[in-house]
């Protein structure tokens, strides 16, 4: 666990060091992140089973409400798949 950190992680919706990188150096559009981050995490994963495991819990991210980030990604594609509503807190 990282210092700061006391809450439990799940590292299957980690985006890649690859995506990461390109977004952070502006190489990576927001359109492009989405798509990577769909192809090369969200489709490996069963949204019934993260949502599931998630259970009770709730999605983090450094960016604020209503800024581009895969929280919302995360939360969008559990919302489609699930039918159900992930509010932004």
């Amino acid at each position: 666990m990282m210092k700061g950190y006391r809450f439990k992680k799940y590292p299957a919706l980690r985006p890649s060091l690859g995506l990461l990188r390109g977004w952070k150096d502006g190489t990576v559009t927001e359109v492009e992140y989405a798509e990577r981050y769909y192809e090369e995490t969200l489709s490996v994963l069963h949204p019934q089973k993260v949502c599931d495991d998630l259970d009770g819990k709730i999605l983090l991210c450094h960016e604020p409400p209503g800024v581009f980030c895969h929280r919302r990604l995360v939360a969008g594609w559990l919302e489609r798949a699930l039918h159900i509503r992930i509010p932004e807190l």
